[in-house]
């Protein structure tokens, strides 16, 4: 009976010496949680981002304006074409969301950290233009024969018509990507044959195509102590990562109201314009065609589309010594397994 009492005494004893070598550890993890959902206020503001660029000149946003462009195939006998546009505007729309990511309150005046991320809307982009063209495709015969033979110069219209070019294109906005539109037109089909068996042409194609790229998104960044003169103002831009990770130095306690100014959109727009000829002969087997021709016929320099500057005014605060505010659901969860900790380490300690 003795030796079995020894035992148990000897086991509690060794419980209890473990027990008091773990104390230690056991509470400062609790202390640490308790202190960690102290300053864990973590918090995340949302702005809706909507740039839009309306109606402007498609011609670099200077005045209406437009072009034209003449040419002819190569040799003595061909075709000849007048090709153009007038007038024309272009528009644009870059919608999205801006996630702000920062504490709501800080125990002591100093530095803090924020983290911006920009995420598009789907189909919240769209790249617009519409404007009219117009063809005009002739015929030509340039011989020069031998004396007394007269020489043979002539031609004459075979098609002229006017046009739209008209593109809407939708898309996700991402800052960086590109995207492209295009609108086309057959203008015409020139075409002869011999007796139904075989026949030959030349078919001709007007194309506009338009690339729009959204470069970045700058602004700045203003937090002003609330009832006091004391202010910083930081200037930031989100390249094509979509995010940026930027600080405010706090020197006062207080409540600080942080401020988004001159948001803008940074981009490159660009129309260009071209001419497709697709000569091709038919017969009773069916066709042939040796690919189309490429011409191009106008490229316009780079140019910003006008879109409208945000500004977000007071869009979130933060609290610096002294402010109260209410825990989030993660700081509660901390707050809890911190206090549970320490009520089993003492009750523990009690047996």
């Amino acid at each position: 009976m003795n030796i079995f009492g020894n035992f148990y005494f000897i086991k509690i004893s060794k419980a209890k010496e473990d027990l008091s070598m773990k104390k230690p550890l056991i509470a400062i993890s609790c202390l640490l949680l308790l202190g960690y959902a102290a300053n864990a206020r973590a918090d995340f503001t949302n702005l809706n981002l909507a740039f839009t660029a309306p109606d402007q000149s498609l011609w670099g946003g200077g005045p209406s304006a437009g072009f034209q462009e003449q040419g002819s195939t190569p040799g003595p006998i061909g075709v000849s074409w007048d090709v153009g546009a007038n007038t024309g505007t272009a528009s644009g729309q870059f919608d999205g969301g801006l996630s702000i990511n920062h504490v709501a309150s800080m125990a002591a005046p100093g530095y803090t950290s924020l983290t911006m991320n920009f995420a598009g809307a789907s189909n919240g982009g769209v790249m617009k233009s519409d404007l009219g063209a117009w063809v005009d495709i002739g015929w030509f015969v340039n011989v020069n024969m031998p004396w007394p033979i007269p020489d043979i110069h002539t031609g004459g219209s075979i098609f002229s018509q006017d046009y739209g070019l008209n593109i809407y294109e939708t898309f996700t906005p991402q800052i960086g990507a590109q995207v492209s539109g295009n609108d086309s037109f057959a203008a015409y089909s020139l075409t002869a044959g011999y007796k139904g068996l075989v026949g030959v042409g030349l078919d001709f194609l007007v194309t506009e195509t338009n690339t729009f790229r959204a470069t970045d998104i700058t602004g700045q960044l203003m937090y002003q102590l609330s009832g006091a003169s004391d202010y910083g103002i930081t200037d930031f831009t989100i390249d094509s990562s979509g995010a940026l990770t930027m600080g405010a130095d706090l020197s006062t306690s207080g409540t600080w109201d942080f401020s988004l100014i001159n948001l803008s959109l940074d981009n490159e727009f660009a129309p260009s314009f071209g001419l497709g000829l697709s000569p091709f002969i038919d017969y009773p087997f069916g066709s042939w065609s040796p690919g189309s021709i490429s011409v191009d016929l106008f490229h316009i320099t780079p140019f910003e589309l006008a879109f409208n500057d945000l500004d977000y005014m007071n869009a979130f605060s933060i609290v610096v010594g002294g402010g109260t505010a209410v825990p989030e659901p993660s700081t509660m969860l901390l707050l809890s397994l911190g206090l549970i900790g320490l009520a089993g380490l003492r009750r523990k300690i009690q047996i």
